[in-house]
């Protein structure tokens, strides 16, 4: 019974990692970023064709983190067989960010438009002539509140109205 028992432990065991095994990421497989078009999907970022041109510079195990221009995901993918002219790629991770095109609600839905574009945040665009009438608001939030102001100063609101012109400055 304890010579059973003795074998099980010794099959158990396992060879430790030997230090030659472990190394640097940067010196055992490729990293890449890239930024998408905004519209591509996690279902098209796995489609062969849309890496058509750059699969001659990726390896079997590279990784490669995508975001699109307007922020709205992250992706990282792994890339599990290459040759010169064909990719298979297998989805790691994917986060949604925030919802990029935010259309206020109320009388004033149609008029404008809150966007994220990229190194100019948060933007609020008037939909009458495409001016975007306040840029580089940090969160989506504070835009939504900016433009509730804005309408508000707009309608005859003092407060508001006092508001609008404290921005100016």
């Amino acid at each position: 019974m304890a010579e059973t028992a003795k074998k099980e432990i010794e099959q158990i065991k396992i060879d430790p990692l030997k230090p030659s095994a472990l190394e640097f990421g940067i010196h055992a497989y490729q990293q890449f970023s890239c930024r998408v078009p905004n519209g591509i999907t996690a279902e098209q970022l796995l489609d062969p064709d849309f890496w058509v041109f750059v699969v001659p510079k990726i390896q079997m195990g590279a990784e490669i983190r995508v975001i699109p221009e307007d922020f709205s995901y992250r992706a990282q993918l792994l890339v599990i067989f290459t040759d010169r002219s064909n990719i298979r790629l297998k989805l790691i991770n994917y986060v949604e960010l925030e919802n990029v095109n935010v259309v206020p609600s109320g009388p004033n839905a149609k008029q404008y438009s809150i966007t994220m574009r990229g190194q100019q945040k948060w933007c609020v665009q008037r939909m009458s002539d495409g001016e975007f009438i306040k840029e580089l608001v940090p969160t989506k939030q504070e835009a939504i509140t900016w433009l509730d102001k804005y309408v508000a100063a707009l309608d005859g609101d003092a407060k508001a109205e006092k508001w609008l012109l404290d921005q100016d400055k």
